[in-house]
């Protein structure tokens, strides 16, 4: 009896310090999924077990896909054999036709949501993701503070409110109140969707790519959900951030596979998730907490009469913090700079780029003279590594304890207002410096915000080229310049810090064939070229121009040119271009969409987030102006045109920011 009882004590001792072990990695890894709460950076996916306690109007319980095929089936007065729902489905729906659409209302629609529903409808989200079509979780929404826009897969895609003010629930397969445009349950219709344009589910892909996920109540079979997530990690040549499924359990092969997608899983259910919810956050997390916790102009713009408005203030202004997040991108691979493509700030933040001794030179100066210069600007010829430069240096003294630093990655429509919201946002005692590359496209409204004298504590450090700098920017802002810094040359140890990146980013063709010497020579000896021709020349073996002519001879069709030209010309306006305006643009030719095009030119194009750019203005340029028949650049530029003109007049009040600033006619 004591041996047994001796035994039973060491198995419950071992049984109990394994569930406190299992207990605390969960906890650990749910201190990931809170930091993504608390950052506004969480999306939640909801498969149909998520919606397992829901009630039908009736008070029963709803079905899971097993008993809804079952349901379905006797409905139909079909024998049922265990058959898969989407068969079920596909078999009832060519039965019964229209009919179907009454059944499926009365057991989906009108819902009773969950407790679990509406503990999750008391938090802020950055976006839902639903595979159900019942109308649970917007009721569970309904009842609470949040608002939220219930939107279907192919409706248009509309950015995420940067104040949190509107959640976004996205019903990828279908919503029961709008059954006439159609439900994703059958083999054929997800067939017919995958050859649709599904805007949402690529947004979702996208989501994916970019921030963490937490999957519930799916184990992730949905085959159209897996061609979108594919689909993006191949346009973005990116891995996946990590990203979290719940569900009662799940085999190791099941584990293996979501490890594909950096997915882990972690073992529970929707109601174990708010219960951990409930305990981590004693007060559910509202917009206003998400959005103080992402955007440091928030406090001022709480007291704008027009929030939207104030927020537009901000888009295409990155925050570059120290901080900055950078990917787990692996080892070894090629990075898209050494290919001749701008840096990212990816890139940035892990070092890709090499840092020459002129960022130390310009650090030094922007540290020491916070709050007495109003510009610093950096000049030099086109390819020179200017927008690289600048781009580090704003990393570079965000390290400063009394800095905020902007970077404008794509031009406000009204510089003035945001620079205003900038420095009224920014603590006391807090300088504010922002980033401006290719200055001369706002330079007479920076001249306005410059001359009101409403800038106390804001310095502007900006890049331009040479030629246009000396012929028409300085001429507007040269005044309040202190400091002109010349990007034109690099030193043997500059070459030096390239060629360790190059090693490591890079590839070496032929320098790997050099000593150490010889390749420090073909960099130099290059450096009067400028800083992007020498990397490509040196790497590549040949001339820049034969490199590029190269590049777009290889181009196969008519369809891939005009593709590339559609992209082009807008780069060389210092853009990058949103997938959904080039679809528009090839559409009017007569062309495939960006999707099936882009593949075909990797290398020449990349897809970024949803923006496609070329190579980098100077290619472009070069290509237009040496290479590229006038005739195919005048098609693709029609196509740009019209697809303006797919937009409801006024076309300047119905487009994005980006958008607006490339229309020749608005």
């Amino acid at each position: 009896m004591t041996r047994g009882y001796c035994h039973a004590s060491v198995v419950g001792k071992n049984f109990s310090i394994c569930c406190y072990q299992v207990l605390l990695g969960i906890i650990n890894m749910n201190k990931d999924i809170e930091l993504s709460i608390k950052n506004g950076e969480l999306v939640l996916f909801l498969g149909a077990g998520a919606s397992r306690k829901c009630k039908t109007n009736s008070g029963d319980d709803l079905f899971d896909g097993r008993a809804l095929a079952e349901e379905l089936a006797r409905r139909a007065s079909m024998d049922y054999s265990d058959e898969d729902l989407e068969d079920v489905y596909g078999a009832v729906r060519d039965a019964m036709g229209a009919r179907l659409d009454s059944i499926l209302e009365e057991l989906f629609r009108h819902v009773s949501p969950s407790d679990e529903y509406s503990a999750l409808a008391e938090f802020a989200w950055r976006r839902i993701y639903t595979l159900n079509i019942d109308d649970g979780l917007e009721r569970a929404f309904s009842s609470s503070s949040q608002n939220v826009c219930v939107r279907l897969s192919d409706d248009p895609i509309e950015d995420k409110d940067v104040f949190f003010k509107r959640i976004d629930i996205v019903k990828l397969n279908g919503s029961v109140d709008q059954l006439h445009r159609g439900i994703i349950f059958s083999a054929s219709e997800y067939a017919k969707a995958t050859n649709q344009g599904r805007p949402w589910y690529e947004e979702c892909g996208s989501d994916f790519v970019r921030v963490p996920f937490l999957f519930i109540g799916t184990k992730l079979k949905e085959p159209l959900l897996k061609y979108h997530i594919e689909r993006y990690k191949e346009l973005n040549k990116r891995c996946p951030g990590k990203s979290y499924v719940i569900t009662p359990s799940a085999t190791d092969i099941e584990k293996r596979s979501l490890r594909q997608y950096n997915i882990e899983h972690i073992s529970g259910t929707l109601a174990d998730f708010v219960s951990w919810l409930k305990q981590s956050f004693e007060v559910p997390l509202t917009s206003d907490d998400l959005a103080l916790a992402t955007l440091p102009q928030y406090a001022a713009a709480r007291s704008a009469s027009n929030k939207e408005a104030y927020a537009r203030l901000f888009d295409g202004v990155c925050l570059v913090t120290k901080d900055m997040a950078q990917s787990n991108r692996e080892e070894g691979a090629i990075r898209e700079f050494y290919k001749g493509f701008k840096p990212t700030w990816d890139d940035i933040v892990s070092g890709v780029p090499a840092e020459l001794d002129i960022l130390d030179e310009c650090a030094g100066y922007v540290g020491d003279n916070l709050g007495k210069s109003q510009v610093i600007s950096l000049v030099g010829p086109a390819g020179s590594g200017k927008s690289t430069l600048l781009m580090q240096l704003a990393h570079r003294v965000s390290r400063l304890s009394n800095t905020v630093v902007y970077h404008l990655d794509e031009p406000p429509l009204d510089i003035r207002k945001t620079l205003t919201a900038m420095e009224e946002s920014s603590k006391d005692g807090v300088f504010v410096i922002v980033a401006i590359d290719n200055v001369d496209f706002v330079s007479e409204l920076l001249v306005d915000s410059l001359e009101s004298g409403r800038l106390k504590k804001t310095t502007i450090i900006c890049s331009e080229r040479e030629s246009i700098w000396s012929r028409k920017t300085k001429g507007k802002i040269g005044k309040f310049c202190s400091k002109t810094f010349y990007v034109n040359d690099f030193s043997e140890r500059d070459a030096h810090n390239i060629l360790n990146k190059l090693q490591r980013y890079g590839s070496w063709t032929i320098l790997g064939q050099m000593n150490e010497k010889a390749r420090v020579s073909a960099l130099v000896d290059k450096a009067g070229k400028q800083l992007l021709i020498a990397l490509l020349e040196a790497t590549y073996g040949r001339g820049f121009e034969k490199i590029i002519e190269s590049d777009y001879r290889s181009l196969e069709s008519e369809e891939q040119r005009i593709f590339f030209l559609t992209v082009g010309v807008v780069t060389e306006r210092n853009f990058s271009a949103p997938v959904g305006l080039v679809d528009r643009a090839l559409a009017a030719g007569g062309f495939a969409g960006a999707g099936v095009v882009t593949n075909d030119l990797a290398g020449i194009v990349v897809n970024k987030e949803g923006k496609l750019s070329a190579r980098h203005r100077v290619y472009v340029r070069h290509l237009l102006e040496q290479v590229v028949d006038p005739e195919l650049t005048a098609r693709a530029i029609k196509g740009l045109l019209l697809a303006f003109a797919q937009y409801k007049a006024p076309v300047i009040k119905n487009v994005s920011k980006v958008e607006a600033s490339l229309n020749p006619c608005s």
